[in-house]
C-alpha cells in the first residue's frame, strides 16, 4: 500500500509491508527497486501480524498530520 500525503509533500509518503503470518519473517537484503530503491539491513524481521513502514525520510514521515505518524510505536525505516 502507497500512501499519497494530503500534504503533497513527498517526504511523507511511505509503503507498508504487512506480515499476516503467525511466524516472523527475515527481510534481510530484500530490495525494492523502481521510483524508490532500498535494501532492507541485515537483521531486518517483521514480527508475526507486525507491519513495516518504508520511507524516503523517517524524520518528515514521523511528522505527519495524519496517520500513520509519529509515537504511534510504528516499525519504520528509510
Amino acid at each position: 500500500m502507497q500512501a499519497a500525503p494530503d500534504s503533497g509533500n513527498s517526504l511523507e509518503e511511505y509503503l507498508e509491508i504487512r506480515n499476516p503470518h503467525a511466524t516472523a519473517v527475515d527481510l534481510s537484503g530484500w530490495q525494492l527497486r523502481g521510483d524508490v530503491t532500498l535494501e532492507l539491513a541485515a537483521g531486518t524481521t517483521l514480527a508475526a501480524g507486525d507491519s513495516l513502514y518504508l520511507t524516503p525520510d523517517v524524520a518528515t514521515f514521523r511528522q505527519r498530520a495524519n496517520g500513520p505518524s509519529g509515537g504511534q510505536g510504528l516499525f519504520v525505516q528509510g
